[in-house]
């Protein structure tokens, strides 16, 4: 299913299939930062502007589901930006899901 297309959260339910973005903060468990930790700055070869792939990433390999602490999101891009950024790179252009698909290789594969 293509980034565009994905629900916000809605639930306090913990998952492995949920992206925690740090729009609002996000706290990980040591487990996944002694994972980061391992990893180095390989994530700039794969995500140096999408950081939150490389953060859930290392979430999932490490087993640790993630919530969020209330049912909606505290804070959300409210509209689309109008000039041309991050947004437009990773999400306007599908850039999201050739990113999502290489970290989760990164870290499901190797």
């Amino acid at each position: 299913m293509p980034y565009s297309s994905w629900a916000l959260c809605t639930s306090t339910a913990s998952s492995l299939d949920l992206l925690p973005t740090g729009v609002s903060g996000v706290i990980y468990p040591p487990k996944v930062l002694n994972a980061l930790r391992e990893r180095g700055d390989e994530f700039m070869r794969y995500c140096p502007r999408a950081d939150d792939f490389w953060l859930h990433y290392a979430a999932v390999a490490s087993g640790v589901e993630t919530r969020q602490v209330s049912e909606t999101a505290a804070e959300w891009w409210p509209s689309r930006p109008r000039q041309k950024g991050l947004w437009h790179e990773n999400f306007a252009n599908g850039g999201n899901d050739a990113i999502s698909a290489e970290v989760a290789r990164a870290w499901l594969v190797e």
